[in-house]
């Protein structure tokens, strides 16, 4: 004859349970209800993103000037010359336009092409750079004797070296050891417990930049592994409560 009230209790970290419905009316017969206990694991999907360098107007992909070939300089050339010929043949006002372009535009490739040349265009050398790709990753904590699949707990990176044809780089973990490894080929395992804070940086060092490239990983922290006994109660208003137990399975 009284409400139903249902609950939880002695649930292990980073869990929670809900009931379906949540209450009994006073005054319902039998009534089903669906209980479901949520955990922090691999299993609640994680997300990857991956960077990406955007070319401008003057730059290639790869985020290095772009160069324009020498026929196309002289062609722009050619057409400005021809311009200033055709304004002593008469329409002054349409070639003297059209020279003016093009010889703008000769001028400005030959600076841009120039400055790339570098010993050609007494310009500075082009700036290298490392890139790690993706630039971040979210993974869980590699808890010992689990029974994960290694995408959860590891994530493979890559390094590019921008403006060297010397592709060679070193890998490494800031802060060592307690925020995981990496291997020569860039491939990042998690730590058995998780860091603290989680976020955690991959650098790639190479001996021709002057700055190494990094990913951003964020390590998060898992429910542990083992078996938990949580009790499940439903209890009428001004009554005693009745109690059963769930046993709930982390590997």
């Amino acid at each position: 004859s009284s409400g139903v009230s249902l609950a939880c209790g002695s649930l292990p970290a980073l869990t929670s349970c809900g009931f379906s419905p949540a209450s009994i009316a006073s005054g319902a017969g039998t009534t089903a209800v669906t209980l479901t206990i949520a955990t922090t694991g691999p299993n609640t999907g994680t997300q990857l993103r991956a960077g990406a360098v955007l070319g401008t107007a003057w730059t290639g992909g790869d985020g290095r000037p772009l160069v324009l070939p020498w026929f196309t300089l002289a062609w722009v050339v050619l057409v400005g010359i021809a311009g200033m010929g055709g304004k002593r043949r008469g329409k002054t006002r349409l070639y003297g336009g059209i020279a003016g372009i093009c010889l703008g535009l000769g001028l400005m490739v030959e600076v841009s092409c120039g400055g790339v040349a570098g010993g050609g265009g007494g310009g500075p050398p082009p700036v290298v750079t490392v890139r790690v790709s993706p630039a971040s990753a979210t993974l869980f904590a590699d808890l010992a004797g689990n029974s994960w699949p290694a995408g959860v707990t590891e994530k493979q990176f890559t390094a590019t070296v921008i403006n060297s044809s010397n592709q060679s780089v070193t890998w490494a973990v800031a802060g060592g050891g307690a925020n995981g490894t990496v291997d020569g080929t860039g491939l990042y395992t998690t730590p058995a417990a998780t860091p603290n804070p989680g976020a955690v940086r991959v650098t790639a060092t190479s001996a021709l930049a002057t700055s190494p490239g990094s990913a951003a990983v964020t390590v998060e922290a898992p429910t542990g592994l083992g078996t938990s006994q949580i009790t499940v109660t439903a209890t009428a208003a001004g009554g005693a409560a009745h109690g059963d137990v769930v046993t709930v399975i982390v590997q």
